[in-house]
Parts: structure tokens; sequence; C-alpha cells
């Protein structure tokens, strides 16, 4: 069963729990965060409305598969 994808979206800084799949998420990248698919995905995006602020491992969840604490920006209201 995939680890399951938690999201607080609270003012211009929401934070992200997304599958670790080996993706760099880099302090600066900008992202799109995409819902059409049923489930939250952060996709890097030139365009993107937010910004990594930073992100790493989050193994305080045990979850299987291992995921990543992404933290945003929110760069357009």
């Amino acid at each position: 069963m995939g680890a399951e994808v938690r999201m607080a979206e609270t003012g211009n800084y929401p934070s992200h729990h997304v599958p670790d799949e080996g993706i760099a998420y880099l302090p600066g990248e900008r992202v799109r965060v995409d819902h059409s698919s049923g489930q939250v995905r952060i996709v890097k995006d030139d365009e993107g409305d937010h910004e990594i602020l930073n992100s790493r491992p989050a193994p305080e969840l045990h979850a299987d598969p291992p995921v990543l604490r992404v933290n945003l920006r929110r760069l357009r209201p």
C-alpha cells in the first residue's frame, strides 16, 4: 500500500508529505501542486505558483514507502 500524501495548506507556507521517489526538491525551485490525478503531486515547473523552502525525509511517520516532508512558499494567491 502506498504512502498517503498529506498536506497542511495553511497560509502562504503549506507543507506536504509525499512519497520519496528519489526526486530532489531543492530550496528555491519553483513547483506547482497538481491535484488533477486525484492525488496531490508536487511537480517542478518554472511557471509554478509555489517555491520549495526545504525538504527532508520524514522517518517519524514510519511510512512504507518512506515519505518526504516538503515545505513550500506560495508565490501567488
